[in-house]
């Protein structure tokens, strides 16, 4: 009964609005609004009532709506929240002076002072749940009133207006305000004044009007402060004069303390942005970092307003290309007093402009907050954010690829949050009870986000806020028609109070009695079933009315004033159509063969490779009971990637992930048959589609594939596959790239970090994928960008390893300006890399390249610094780099430079790994006679093998022996050579081998 009268309000909801209309008011000291002239109604300016079922949040009682009262509350948010909303703003204050309040009106007379600055304030960035747009005519509406109302007006209520207006991105002239303040207002500036009117000129790059400024300041005995320095500074930055703008903010530290170094460099990171210079942020913010933990000496304003900037600067509008640089300027942010606060405010600011992507990434920031939220309830705001975030999505009619997108990626931010947020609930929510859609729109949100939320179909109330939204019955029978194809199958699962109200009773007082003796009801149950109701779903739902008739008739005196059909007009047509709706239905059944879709019919396809039966079977039976998942999906999933088009595929893989319950394991709850390579695969098979690759559209279907399966994770035991898999992802992603513009290149690593991010797959120390990245960008776009790509690893991946491929790169042009060239790398390298890491790979490289003399002296000089673990590493890395065809040379010439010119003999545990290393290189490789003289080489140093590395050795060369007779020695071998020859005998590697047999007496039965 609750939820049949909750339905009825949608018809009240629905009545006429009494619109509120109003020409775009002027912005005060803005000859040119940027708003233009429009008219807007009240509740637009404030996103209100454009939902149903949301209350408004704004009715006030009376006992709040005294002005001390609404403006101590509204100061209170501003201190403790750093925001307010805009709602309150506009209706408490704005709209009260408009209708002449004069008790609100005598309040701001007697305190102007104290309540003005904080209103104007409240105008600006504080109301952060609305556009700028609306900010701006809140902002002129309240300055109308308080200019018309004569309240007095004093210099820090002009300060506080025009950092709002700044705030609000309103163009002004400071030349006019300062006239205005000074002549018609009779008002003195002070040096807030002159700074504010000095950030307006220089936020627009006018480097002559800063200067005319600081000549009016020095007319007036103001001087340059540490904020009129960084005006100075932003104003030749965003003109693009770097030069200019560094030197400015290097003198700082000199003339106005330390704490202007950080927010002059705040002031270059902030133009570079909003020039989207990249790779000017980039260099900012990297001499930015200081300190062991590696943060950004900016305040966290600056942080969040460059953020800002670049999601203003967007291609698109929602940030999307600025996710990761967003992430990693968020991840070296020092958290500041206030910094959860201001965080929270930028988010909803975000969300406001539809920067969707970016709001989601400052979002995702909140998880690092632990301290200030461990006695709160995060799940508050967090479910505040998403619910505004969601209801903005759908306000601006955001595609449905795109709302699957920011869905996606919602869940893989939150997924280890306790109380993840159920974004899609949300979104469905929003989508059935916004107000301004078509009935077409609205159906086509919530087809794309059923499956999300009702995989199974078990909430068919569902459909009961879809019926109330529609004017008609015409237009519910449509909505019962889409619904049962999607497949809510049984009206009778519905309310049916509600049902008969919305659908029933209408419908049947709709038809009229004919010729031919069929009845209204058999008229009205036909017209159900033409809307693709069965038959059984009918009869059912007709005996739930039934019910509900037949109890509201036994509460009713009056028989007479019952609606029809009366509930034994109901019963008698009941037991008229039981019959041919059930007995029927089951003769038919038993006639029919049962269907044998069992798992071994399944897998008889598979191992036949034939694709097609394997998609006809799978999509007209589904998964069959007592699949063993493990043994199937590797080879269903090769069939689909190298067969199948790629909608099959990709609803293959939404069937697959609908199994996810049949295969979880209570003693391995993240246990899953799907691996983090076989996403890969899929990736890559997505990559080849299409005329041009599409990078960004890949990262989407990256966080889609990690909802559909979120234990597909990275592991060590997947880790060859994984580095297998991930090489030949990346190398279709060159091979398909085969002019790449620096976006691209930039596009493809944001690629790589979000499939770390997603734990796809993961990076290991002496990973090579960089490395081979970096050469790609080599050949394609020269040493400049290599350089920057670099640089964007080291800072954004912590991988460093492409200074292999830049000193293999220098060393081969052989030039002075190489040289330079490989001192700036080495140099730069020490930023990210220990000193004796980046020394080691320098030396394996010059050994690499054959130059053994500068390797030596190198190794030499700094003999002191290398630590001889650095010598393993780059040992193993080199060999990982030429994977495909080992450098036996490289091997035994680094080794023995590291134990002759380092202090490598002295460290066992270096020792050991490297002793390790090279024996399971051999032993996979068949190279014994590399391991006799690697053997030999550190025998000669004083460093011996374990008893069992010489076991594994000797059994090396015995296998190598058995290749020798076969293909060297008489008489089966081709060569025909004796096994005692004095070719054979005069070798080192027969000297060794003899060495190596003596130490090993146990063995020398087998050899013989």
């Amino acid at each position: 009964m609750r939820l049949f009268l909750l339905l009825r309000t949608k018809f009240f909801l629905r009545s006429p609005k009494s619109w509120r209309h109003c020409s775009s008011v002027p912005i005060p000291y803005c000859s040119t609004p940027k708003t233009g002239s429009f008219a807007c109604d009240d509740n637009r300016l404030i996103n209100r009532e454009d939902f149903r079922g949301v209350p408004a949040r704004n009715e006030k009682k009376a006992r709040s709506r005294f002005p001390e009262t609404v403006l101590a509350k509204i100061q209170e948010s501003l201190k403790k929240n750093y925001r307010i909303s805009a709602s309150t703003i506009f209706l408490d204050v704005v709209r009260r002076l408009e209708e002449d309040d004069e008790a609100f009106v005598s309040t701001l007379k007697r305190s102007s002072d104290r309540w003005l600055p904080m209103l104007f304030r409240a105008c600006g960035s504080a109301s952060s749940n609305v556009p700028n747009s609306s900010r701006q005519q809140i902002l002129a509406r309240l300055w109308k009133q308080i200019d018309s109302k004569g309240v007095k007006v004093d210099t820090n209520c002009i300060n506080a207006l025009l950092s709002s207006l700044l705030e609000i991105d309103c163009i002004f002239d400071s030349f006019k305000v300062l006239k205005d303040m000074e002549e018609k207002r009779k008002l003195e500036p002070d040096q807030h004044t002159f700074e504010i009117l000095l950030s307006n000129i220089a936020r627009k790059g006018n480097a002559e009007g800063c200067r005319a400024m600081v000549y009016e300041m020095a007319r007036r005995g103001f001087v340059l402060n540490q904020a009129c320095n960084d005006a100075l500074v932003y104003c030749f930055a965003v003109r693009g004069h770097y030069a200019k703008a560094d030197s400015l903010a290097e003198q700082a530290l000199g003339k106005y303390g330390a704490d202007a170094v950080s927010s002059s460099q705040g002031a270059c990171a902030k133009a570079a942005a909003a020039r989207a210079d990249l790779n000017r942020l980039r260099t900012v913010l990297r001499r930015a970092v200081m300190g062991e933990e590696r943060k950004l000496i900016l305040s966290s304003s600056d942080v969040l307003e460059t953020i800002w900037l670049l999601a203003e600067k967007s291609r698109y509008g929602d940030g999307a290309e600025y996710v990761n640089l967003t992430e990693q300027m968020l991840n070296h942010t020092n958290h500041q007093s206030g910094y959860f606060r201001m965080l929270i405010r930028e988010v909803e600011r975000h969300i406001s402009h539809q920067h969707y992507y970016t709001a989601i990434a400052l979002l995702e920031d909140t998880n690092k907050i632990v301290d200030c939220l461990r006695n709160q309830q995060k799940s508050l705001f967090l479910d505040q954010m998403i619910s505004q975030l969601s209801r903005q999505v759908i306000r601006n009619e955001v595609s449905v690829v795109k709302l699957n997108d920011i869905a996606n990626r919602v869940v893989a931010v939150f997924k280890n949050h306790p109380n993840a947020p159920r974004i899609h609930d949300d979104l469905l929510f929003a989508a059935v009870m916004y107000k301004n859609f078509s009935m077409d729109k609205r159906m086509e949100y919530v087809s794309a986000l059923l499956d999300m939320v009702d995989r199974d179909r078990t909430r068919p109330h569902l459909i009961l806020p879809l019926l109330a939204s529609a004017d008609n019955v015409d237009e519910r029978l449509k909505i019962i028609f889409r619904c049962c194809n999607a497949g809510y199958k049984d009206l009778s699962e519905l309310d049916i109070p509600a049902l008969s109200h919305l659908v029933l009773q209408p419908l049947y007082d709709n038809q009229r009695i004919t010729r031919g003796g069929q009845s209204k009801l058999d008229k009205f149950a036909r017209i159900l079933r033409s809307f693709g109701v069965s038959n059984e779903s009918i009869w059912k739902t007709m005996y739930a009315w039934w019910q509900d008739r037949d109890g509201c008739e036994k509460r009713t005196a009056d028989l007479s004033s019952a609606p029809r059909p009366y509930a034994s007009d109901l019963q008698l047509w009941l037991r008229q159509h039981y019959a041919e709706t059930f007995e029927v239905e089951k003769r038919l059944k038993a006639k029919l063969p049962p269907i044998q879709a069992t798992y071994e019919k399944l897998k008889k396809f598979v191992d036949e490779r034939d694709s097609s039966k394997v998609h006809a079977f799978l999509t007209s039976y589904g998964w069959p009971e007592k699949t063993d998942f493990e043994e199937i999906i590797p080879d269903v999933l090769g069939l689909y990637l190298d067969h199948e088009p790629w909608g099959n595929v990709k609803r293959m893989l939404i069937s697959l992930s609908a199994q996810s319950e049949r295969w979880q394991k209570e003693d391995d709850p993240s246990y899953s048959p799907i691996k983090n390579y076989h996403l890969l695969q899929v990736l890559r098979r997505f990559s080849i589609e299409g005329d041009e690759i599409s990078l960004p559209n890949m990262t989407n279907y990256a966080f889609e594939l990690r909802r559909l399966f979120p234990g597909a994770v990275s592991k060590y035991e997947t880790f060859f596959n994984s580095m297998h898999e991930y090489n030949r992802l990346f190398g279709k992603c060159f091979e398909r790239l085969p002019n790449p513009s620096v976006e691209m290149i930039d596009e493809c690593i944001d690629f790589l970090r979000t499939l770390i991010k997603l734990e796809i797959l993961q990076l290991h120390p002496n990973e090579t994928l960089t490395c081979v990245f970096i050469g790609h960008v080599l050949k394609k776009l020269g040493w400049e960008e290599a350089v920057n790509t670099w640089m964007k690893f080291q800072s954004g991946l912590y991988c460093s390893n492409g200074i292999v491929a830049l000193l293999l790169y220098c060393l081969a042009q052989k030039s002075d300006n190489s040289k330079r060239n490989i001192q700036y790398v080495l140099h730069k390298a020490q930023n990210f890399l220990h000193q004796s890491r980046v020394h080691c790979l320098y030396a394996a490289v010059l050994v690499a390249k054959r130059q053994y003399e500068e390797a030596a002296t190198f190794l030499e000089e700094h003999k002191d610094e290398i630590d001889p673990l650095d010598c393993v590493m780059a040992m193993r890395f080199m060999n990982s780099f030429k994977a495909r065809m080992i450098d036996e040379e490289f091997i035994r010439q680094f080794a023995e430079l590291c134990l002759k010119h380092t202090k490598f003999v002295e460290d066992l545990e270096a020792i050991r790994q490297m002793q390790v290393d090279w024996i399971r290189t051999c032993e996979q490789r068949k190279l014994a006679p590399l391991g006799l003289r690697l053997y030999d080489l550190f025998k000669r140093y004083g460093v011996n093998l374990e008893n069992d590395e010489k076991v594994r050795l000797w059994k090396l060369v015995g296998e190598h022996e058995l290749l020798a007779k076969r293909w060297i020695y008489e008489p089966e071998g081709f060569l025909k050579i004796r096994a005692d020859d004095d070719l054979i005998r005069s070798t080192d590697i027969y000297q060794i081998q003899q060495v190596l047999k003596n130490e090993v007496p146990t063995l020398r039965s087998s050899a013989s």
